[in-house]
């Protein structure tokens, strides 16, 4: 029994206008379907007279669309622009950004409306496509996927268990990203205040955590400056040498004001680090002084 299939025909065609259709190879020019388990037969397509005739006459049909309207080339670049940039093309209707593109394009052509680029979507997306067809032809492809969640944050991929997001004796979450929200010293001990995004009772359960008889040794009065509360809020604590055994890598993020909630500003109105201080030195220098 033959082993091909139509999706390793099309691959051996990758240049060629074909694609699948439920599962059955079809020339998208003269809109047939092709006997994918034959090479010879789908060569002597390629080379027939209706082929070549129907393939010429699409391209003669482009060709023609661009010249008899002079905005369709700069239309069609336009649409690759912003599909490149990730643009939604409703965007189009924006009278600042219209404006804008309008002074500094200098195509001497006004920008199209929406609709008039939607049109173009088609053409544009099966000219990209057979680019890319010819320039990886047979090469192998490597698609990389990190930390790609949907608009409610979810995993768009299911992520082994066994590697990310699995839970671990020790409490954390195996390829997390933590935040470290405060850091202090109680006689001679290191600590950093850890929050798990996920705002849960998922937490740390070493030295240091929410139940632990570390906190035995600190007052009451030390006990509540550090903010320990238990509960299951995903917050915790933890010695510095048990962060540098659990974690391998730390990003520093600088922080705008709007990244300050109410709460928090409520809860830490005592801590002038809450505080934005902005210096202005203007001055100028002359040369020979």
């Amino acid at each position: 029994m033959s082993t091909i299939t139509p999706q390793k025909r099309l691959k051996e065609f990758s240049s060629k206008p074909i694609s699948i259709k439920k599962q059955k190879l079809v020339c998208d020019v003269c809109n047939i379907e092709l006997d994918h388990q034959k090479k010879s037969s789908v060569l002597k397509h390629f080379s027939s007279e209706k082929h070549v005739k129907n393939e010429s006459a699409r391209e003669t049909s482009r060709t023609l669309n661009f010249e008899e309207d002079p905005h369709n080339e700069f239309r069609r670049e336009l649409v690759l622009a912003f599909s490149s940039a990730n643009i939604p093309l409703h965007k189009l209707g924006n009278t600042r950004l219209n404006m804008f593109l309008n002074k500094y394009l200098k195509t001497g052509f006004n920008i199209p409306s929406t609709s008039a680029v939607r049109r173009l979507l088609p053409d544009v997306y099966e000219t990209e496509f057979s680019h890319l067809k010819m320039f990886f032809n047979n090469s192998k492809v490597a698609v990389l996927c990190d930390e790609t969640t949907d608009s409610m944050n979810r995993s768009v991929f299911q992520a082994d268990p066994n590697v990310r997001e699995a839970r671990l004796p020790s409490g954390l979450v195996r390829g997390h990203a933590y935040t470290l929200t405060k850091v202090e010293e109680y006689d001679g001990n290191k600590l950093l205040r850890i929050r798990n995004p996920w705002g849960n009772e998922v937490e740390w359960n070493g030295a240091w955590s929410d139940n632990s008889s570390e906190w035995e040794s600190l007052s009451e009065s030390d006990r509540l400056d550090a903010g320990l509360i238990k509960v299951f809020d995903g917050e915790f604590w933890m010695c510095l040498e048990d962060f540098l055994e659990h974690w391998d890598s730390l990003q520093i993020c600088h922080m705008t004001p709007e990244s300050f909630s109410e709460h928090l500003l409520e809860n830490e109105s005592d801590n002038n680090n809450l505080e934005w201080h902005c210096t202005y030195f203007q001055s100028e220098w002359i040369r020979g002084k």
